[in-house]
Formats: C-alpha cells, structure tokens, sequence
C-alpha cells in the first residue's frame, strides 16, 4: 500500500510539474483580478507554507481534482487534498476509503486520510472552474505499521487548475 501511496503522489507530482503554466494574454496585459498562488497548514504544529503558482496549484487528475502544496523539492515533501471532479462549493467530509481525502509526504512519511484511524474536511469557498478556495483539516495516519499520526489545522488554499 505504501509503494502505491508513492507511487500516486510522484505521478502527481511529475504531471503537475511538466504541465504548462498559465500564458500572458495576447495584449499583453494582465487580468484585472489577479489570483495570488498560496497554500499553507499547520502540520503538527509546524507552519507550511506554499507561495508561487509552481508549487501550489489545482490538476485534474484521473477523474479528481487534487489541491496540491509542494514544499521542499529537494526532500520530496508535499500535502495533496484530492476531491471528485465536478465538486462544488460546500463542506466535504474525509473518511477512511472515501473519494475525498488528504494525503502528504512529511520528513519521508507518507501519511493518507484513507487509512483506518483518520479524518477530516475539506471547505470550497470558490470554484469557477479555474480559480479555487478554500480551507481544510485533518488527521492522518502513516507509517509502515501505520504508527505515525500528522494532524494538519489552519489549512487554506487560493490555487488555479492547471490545463
């Protein structure tokens, strides 16, 4: 299970990152209503940041939409919140096994809201196909034995779906 969790989140990663970025309009000018990129939690009470449309971001992804921040490149750490496709604005609840879920690679921890022992909500704000809002918490389990707990508060995001 764990090499599949891997496996998710480094295809999740590679598609993000060799997917285009958004283009200057034709003009020239920038939009009126510039989006600002961010992506932040409190992961066991430490700040995690995410600041630049490169690694915070929306992608469509195998029928979901996955938020996703990625922090540090070098040590592969990242924190995906993943809905269905074609959500709307609301609450939706993360249960063990469920379509709504978090998952996030911590100091080479793989953690996953699927696993027995976890829970959570995602809150959309905004959703107009392009632009998204929102805030998120949850608690995830994760270690080879499931031993590991990451408890993630405060979680928020402004992000763009990336074509």
């Amino acid at each position: 299970m764990k090499n599949l969790f891997l496996y998710f989140v480094a295809v999740l990663f590679v598609a993000g990152s060799l997917s285009s970025c958004e283009k200057d309009s034709p003009t020239g000018e920038s939009p009126d209503e510039e989006q600002v990129a961010h992506f932040s939690v409190m992961l066991n009470g430490n700040p995690y940041v995410v600041e630049d449309e490169f690694r915070a971001y929306a992608y469509d992804l195998d029928d979901q939409i996955t938020i996703n921040g990625v922090g540090d490149l070098d040590a592969n750490e990242s924190v995906v919140v993943a809905l269905p496709e074609g959500f709307t604005t609301g609450t939706y609840t993360m249960v063990p096994g469920g379509n709504t879920y978090a998952v996030a690679i911590i100091d080479g921890i793989s953690y996953n809201t699927q696993l027995s022992g976890s829970s959570g909500e995602v809150t959309i704000t905004k959703n107009d196909g392009v632009n998204m809002e929102g805030t998120f918490q949850f608690v995830a389990k994760g270690g080879d034995q499931i031993q590991y707990t990451l408890e993630a508060t405060e979680g928020e995001f402004q992000v763009k779906l990336r074509d």
